[in-house]
């Protein structure tokens, strides 16, 4: 439950009521970009596999790549699957920096209200869920241990990027067949 804005009608209670209504705003754009990136990912992974899955069977299916439709087929699913995930990499990767300028506008509105102090302990009301979020707000967004690169949008991005490679070799391999 969000705390309710200040109910003043001097310019500092105004100030505070429009803050107020910024945090919100920029707790709803932060939540809205976590729901949109995971939404994506999620898409991708499934559009992808299934593409692939798709052309795995055909070519298995009856010698369907010594057929030239079929063999044409796999080639265009394969190729699409590796265009596909390419793609995936970059907009995981461009969609989570759209978080990023959201966390930070969220952290920069809880300072300004005072939810966020001196340091991460002298802040139990400001929204800090992730490693990220602790990081940014004690001014410092670097990685610096192993366990900071092992995120769901960094493993996201491998994993697209594997099945790119993959299913690059498969249309080459098909094509210099």
């Amino acid at each position: 439950m969000m705390p309710s804005a200040p109910q003043k009608s001097d310019a500092a209670g105004d100030a505070r009521s429009e803050l107020w209504t910024l945090y919100r705003a920029a707790l709803d754009d932060r939540n809205f970009q976590v729901n949109i990136n995971w939404d994506r990912t999620k898409h991708y992974s499934i559009f992808n596999v299934g593409l692939i899955s798709i052309a795995g069977g055909i070519a298995q299916l009856g010698g369907g790549i010594q057929t030239p439709i079929g063999h044409l087929a796999v080639v265009v699913l394969f190729g699409f699957a590796a265009l596909h995930s390419f793609f995936a990499v970059y907009s995981i990767k461009r969609g989570h920096e759209y978080y990023r300028q959201s966390r930070r506008q969220l952290i920069e509105v809880q300072r300004r209200l005072g939810l966020i102090g001196g340091t991460i302990e002298e802040s139990p009301l400001a929204l800090m869920s992730t490693r990220g979020m602790r990081r940014a707000a004690g001014g410092d967004e670097k990685k610096h241990t192993a366990g900071d690169w092992f995120t769901i949008v960094n493993l996201s991005m491998i994993f697209q990027g594997c099945v790119g490679v993959a299913a690059t070799y498969v249309v080459v391999r098909l094509v210099l067949r």
